[in-house]
């Protein structure tokens, strides 16, 4: 399932999933709704309204609740991940700063793999966590950031302290790109997605039965409460997957600010505004 709802966000458009999810919903609900009226007249289906408008009631109530709880977890989820994303350009500038009385050519090295490792967040790894995936050239290059820091030689105190503030910057960075990496493969659990589907699959069909004997009237009040539930399902879908789909985490934070302008090539800030400092990978 989950596969097939990443197809779905990664290859149609916000306006074609609407068109998909909510108008190919209450296509359907409309042309059940004509099928059981044409079986079940209204007067058949008027005789259980009192009851059928309790069960409809508690049901609406049980399934709000299960709705509104699922919204609000993917969208503190969604959240997190926009924030794992910056805490780990940030950690990534922090390191290359705590570089700054370092020898030149340590320096340039930690800036150098610092440039290469956010360039290929940004034009390898992001693309492949669209699918759930992370790039091993990435992960190379996250190590080859250790690496430079390792084989640096402080000698002085000040340098010294600046070295262990660099190693605790790592760590920081290490936790960052964890949780933007889980993030990019956790969803709801299968069975809390066959309730939400379930239950709203359920409550359609129960408007089916409850009798009116304005027709336009139950067509409209069932046309309306298919729509808001498809959408409300559709919501959860683009929140399940905070880098899939055109509603999506950015990569933005890894062209700004000084991890923006760090040449791959020479691990040197390249002078004045830059959007997009990023050469070739």
């Amino acid at each position: 399932m989950d596969s097939t709802d990443r197809w779905l966000l990664n290859n149609l458009s916000t306006v074609e999933l609407a068109l998909l999810v909510v108008g190919g919903g209450v296509m359907l609900s409309v042309l059940g709704f004509l099928v059981v009226r044409r079986l079940y007249p209204a007067e058949l289906r008027i005789e259980n309204n009192d009851v059928a408008g309790v069960l409809l009631g508690l049901l609406g109530a049980f399934y709000g609740i299960v709705l509104g709880f699922a919204i609000v977890v993917l969208f503190e989820d969604f959240r997190a991940a926009d924030q794992s994303v910056k805490a780990e350009t940030t950690a990534l500038a922090q390191v290359y700063r705590t570089t700054d009385l370092f020898p030149s050519a340590e320096r340039i090295a930690v800036g150098k793999a610092i440039a290469q490792y956010a360039l290929a967040v940004r034009t390898l790894e992001w693309p492949l966590m669209r699918d759930g995936h992370e790039s091993q050239r990435a992960h190379d290059l996250f190590g080859a950031i250790y690496t430079s820091v390792e084989q640096a030689t402080p000698t002085t105190d000040v340098q010294k302290a600046f070295f262990q503030e660099a190693v605790a910057r790592l760590d920081d960075l290490l936790a960052a790109r964890r949780a933007r990496l889980n993030a990019s493969v956790e969803t709801l659990p299968p069975v809390f997605q066959v309730l939400l589907l379930g239950g709203a699959l359920v409550l359609i069909v129960f408007l089916f039965f409850f009798g009116t004997r304005n027709f336009r009237a139950h067509l409209v009040m069932l046309a309306g409460v298919t729509s808001v539930l498809t959408f409300s399902l559709l919501l959860t879908l683009m929140l399940a997957f905070p880098f899939s789909g055109q509603i999506a985490v950015s990569s933005s934070p890894f062209k700004l600010g000084i991890v923006g302008r760090l040449d791959p090539a020479t691990g040197v800030p390249r002078s004045g505004l830059c959007d997009n400092c990023f050469g070739p990978p």
